[in-house]
């Protein structure tokens, strides 16, 4: 940048400051006018077209119409498109900004059935930004309308298992397991039992851990109703005396629940660390 250009204010560091400065204030039209006379003057920046995208994502469309939100919303994904390119051979992103980069676009592919763009921008997106749930839970959308049915639920688990609290994430992993006709709350307690036993044994992605389920054990395991089902006969087990009696108690409770030894084991093992 030469002394001349900076002084008839046409330094690309100083715009971006004056549009940062905008931007903070949620002035984003202004921001972006700043923007746009800063990549004039540096068009190879990623940083500046990255910035000028999250003010495009900003600014509402024209009008109501449909036409109207398209184009605003392909002219955020072009923008962040150009912002990622630039990127890859000139650096200036970090892996947060390049994950929200990559995130819009495949969200954008996403939404006009473009499920190949969208699952290979989206997966870009996570190994940019692991902590972008949002974006796990797109892919896994993706993964669902591609019909890969088993990527979709092993995606949403991943995100399950980083954030079990989060309403977003439930309530995306509770819909997909309707979709897919999987609804685990309806299954027998002792098949409940099952699955839960043996996600906590293996971690194994292959086991899917639904949050009413862990729900409904943990509860049960806070609050055991003595002599009723399955967790009765384990708190009976726990009172008997003698490694026979235990041993014939455990094979009643596996051939009554259709469990093997070592999960009726685990059970009692809960309910002893309970205290039943």
């Amino acid at each position: 940048m030469s002394f001349l250009n900076r002084l008839l204010g046409k330094d690309p560091q100083k715009l971006c400051d004056e549009a940062k400065k905008l931007i903070d204030e949620n002035k984003f039209t202004d921001a972006m006018q700043k923007l746009k006379h800063a990549e004039e003057l540096a068009p190879d920046s990623a940083t500046i077209s990255w910035a000028l995208a999250f003010c495009y994502s900003r600014i509402p469309p024209s009008s109501d119409t449909n036409e109207a939100h398209y184009a605003s919303v392909k002219r955020v994904a072009d923008a962040f498109s150009r912002a990622i390119e630039l990127a890859k051979k000139f650096g200036g992103l970090n892996d947060k900004q390049l994950g929200t980069a990559y995130f819009i676009v495949g969200s954008f592919y996403q939404s006009v059935k473009q499920y190949d763009k969208s699952i290979t921008y989206l997966e870009n997106a996570i190994s940019s930004d692991p902590e972008h749930i949002e974006a796990r839970l797109f892919l896994s959308s993706s993964y669902f309308f591609q019909s890969h049915v088993e990527e979709a639920e092993r995606t949403a688990m991943v995100a399950l298992e980083r954030e079990p609290d989060n309403p977003t994430v439930i309530d995306h992993w509770k819909e997909l397991r309707k979709q897919i006709g999987k609804d685990i709350l309806d299954l027998p307690e002792h098949e409940r039992w099952r699955i839960f036993l043996e996600y906590r044994n293996t971690k194994n992605d292959a086991f899917l851990l639904d949050p009413n389920l862990l729900g409904d054990v943990r509860a049960a395991l806070d609050k055991p109703t003595p002599g009723h089902g399955l967790f009765g006969d384990a708190i009976q087990l726990t009172e008997r005396k003698g490694k026979m009696a235990r041993k014939i108690a455990m094979d009643k409770i596996s051939k009554t629940y259709n469990l093997k030894p070592h999960e009726v084991l685990l059970i009692i093992q809960e309910g002893e660390a309970k205290k039943w």
